[in-house]
């Protein structure tokens, strides 16, 4: 049985799938068919599940956004996202209790996102959206389009939250689902044209909530959000008196890289 083969079984099983559900002759994929990519036997001449094959089982099975990743990289298919993709997943995101985006330029107020996360404000199980931007006049276009669309003003208010922050400080666009919660997932962007066009896993999620925590803490309580000064430590003429730089022209009796 081969990796990927592995892996659908898990999965399928562990959702409660039989193989005759999972099949759908549609998307070239008969019971049979499922049978012999679990086993792993078939003639070499098949070709690997296409896209559209894939995310058909992403959907049939209703992979949490962690499985959908093993499940794509077990098939060898990449595991950025298209928009359509993401849409998906902050649609159909089992259990999603809140989302924080980390994004220069907020896009919540375009249609087809407007659609999932107004949805998502005004489900039974509401989602809470928390925004850092470093441009809040998106986040009032979103306000003011979820009250033309008779969204309450009391749900508004706690759904939503937005935080600016320095511009220079985004470097990158992120998301993160469920932010502190054991199946805490984050995933990044890339843009082309100032609008993310590909998403993918972060590894970083863990350290990226924990800074957003701490920020987003200091801007409660009212305190400064405080970098570290910015100061060369290695460069030919510094003087190495300094005890925070290096001469590449001395050699030290012990010299420790630090992390």
């Amino acid at each position: 049985m081969n990796n990927f083969g592995q892996t659908l079984r898990k999965l399928r099983r562990e959702y409660g799938l039989t193989q005759e559900l999972l099949a759908n002759t549609d998307y070239r994929l008969s019971s049979s068919t499922i049978a012999m990519l679990e086993t792993g036997d078939r003639s070499e001449s098949w070709a690997p599940l296409d896209r559209e094959q894939l995310w058909y089982i992403v959907e049939k099975l209703g992979l949490r956004p962690s499985d959908i990743d093993q499940l794509l990289k077990s098939a060898n298919a990449s595991t950025l996202r298209s928009e359509k993709e993401e849409l998906y997943i902050q649609e159909k995101f089992e259990g999603l209790k809140a989302i924080w985006i980390f994004a220069r330029v907020i896009r919540d107020f375009e249609n087809n996102w407007f659609r999932v996360v107004s949805g998502n404000v005004t489900s039974k199980e509401p989602v809470k959206y928390t925004y850092f931007t470093a441009r809040p006049g998106n986040f009032t276009d979103l306000v003011r389009k979820m009250i033309r669309a008779g969204i309450e003003e009391s749900v508004i208010k706690s759904q939503l939250e937005c935080y600016k922050l320095p511009e220079e400080l985004f470097v990158s666009n992120f998301a993160i689902y469920n932010p502190g919660l054991p199946d805490m997932y984050c995933c990044g962007t890339t843009t082309e044209h100032g609008k993310g066009v590909e998403f993918y896993t972060s590894s970083e999620g863990f350290r990226l909530f924990e800074l957003l925590e701490h920020w987003k803490g200091k801007i409660d309580r009212g305190d400064p959000i405080e970098l570290d000064v910015a100061k060369c430590v290695f460069r030919e003429n510094l003087d190495m008196n300094n005890n925070t730089s290096i001469s590449p022209f001395t050699e030290p009796e012990h010299f420790a890289m630090q992390s």
